[in-house]
C-alpha cells in the first residue's frame, strides 16, 4: 500500500513536467473538437514551456524533463515548440 507521503515523493522527483504534458494535452483536446490551428498552438506552448521550465529549473528539480544535457534539452523542446507552431500555421482548412 502506497502511503501518502511516498507519492508526494515520487511526485517531488518527476519535478514540473506535467506542465509540459497538460498544455499538450489541453492542445490535442481542442484539436479533436475541431479548433485544429487553436490546439496545435496550445500544443506547440506546451513543447515551450517544456524548453523553458528545462532551461529555469536547477537540475534536482526538472525531473522528468532532463533527459540530456541541459543545453540539447532546451534546444530540443523549443525547436520543436517552433516547428509545431510552423507547422499548425501553414494549415488551411
Amino acid at each position: 500500500m502506497i502511503d501518502a507521503r511516498s507519492a508526494l515523493a515520487a511526485a517531488r522527483r518527476l519535478g514540473v513536467w506535467w506542465v509540459t504534458a497538460l498544455l499538450a494535452g489541453l492542445g490535442v483536446v481542442v484539436i479533436a473538437s475541431g479548433q485544429l490551428r487553436a490546439g496545435g498552438y496550445l500544443l506547440a506552448a506546451g513543447c515551450a514551456a517544456g524548453g523553458m521550465l528545462r532551461a529555469i529549473r536547477p537540475l534536482g528539480h526538472a525531473g522528468g524533463l532532463a533527459v540530456r544535457r541541459r543545453s540539447v534539452d532546451v534546444v530540443l523542446w523549443l525547436g520543436l515548440a517552433g516547428l509545431v507552431a510552423l507547422a499548425f500555421t501553414l494549415v488551411r482548412l
